[in-house]
């Protein structure tokens, strides 16, 4: 419960529920999470830290003050409430830096679902042409498979065939962002050796 409060007040201050299940959760200061057990009236202090994880995640590390336990939650170990805004806010963040305007105006209208928006950029995130490959590019497709990730959706099969294409037709030493994001589109990395060393 002090996790879940402490994601959702990291992440967007203000949108927090005080009320949890049987529990009142509120902050006493900074990183210091109190529940009050509704029933019992029990009360326990916790001191918290929010982190971003590799593939666009977090973790709380959560102290008891009573006894200097600490114990780090997962995304997936917060309450299901608490679980599924932390993934909005995550999911939120990043859609101005992996969907086109086109893409939010039509998601916005519900002329095209969420998964299926998500789908099309992977496949457009990926270039045509090597020279087109840069960091940059790289880092964008690196945050839309992040939010696949988040979403347990499975990399597009288009897009797996276009990145092999764009990695084969690339020199050696080309485009080292894309290579390095070749085992989290489904690839070994000697599967993407380019054709021009082989």
């Amino acid at each position: 419960v002090a996790a879940g409060f402490a994601a959702t007040s990291a992440l967007r201050p203000g949108h927090t529920r005080h009320l949890v299940g049987g529990y009142l959760v509120g902050a006493l200061g900074d990183g210091v999470v109190q529940t009050q057990h509704r029933r019992t009236g029990q009360v326990e202090r916790f001191t918290t830290q929010v982190h971003r994880t590799a593939g666009f995640s977090i973790e709380v590390d959560l102290t008891r003050t009573a006894s200097g336990r600490t114990e780090t939650l997962p995304l997936e170990g917060l309450p299901e409430r608490e679980r599924a805004l932390t993934r909005e806010m995550l999911r939120r963040e990043a859609l101005r830096e992996v969907l086109s305007a086109e893409d939010l105006v039509r998601l916005a209208h519900g002329s095209v679902g969420f998964a299926e928006a998500l789908r099309e950029a992977t496949l457009r995130l990926i270039p045509d042409r090597p020279a087109d490959a840069t960091p940059e590019a790289a880092s964008r497709l690196a945050r839309c498979l992040d939010l696949l990730a988040l979403e347990e959706q499975p990399i597009p099969f288009d897009a797996q065939t276009r990145y092999y294409r764009l990695m084969r037709r690339a020199d050696p030493g080309q485009a080292p962002a894309f290579q390095a994001l070749a085992p989290r589109l489904g690839f070994a990395r000697e599967a993407i050796v380019p054709e021009s060393s082989r």
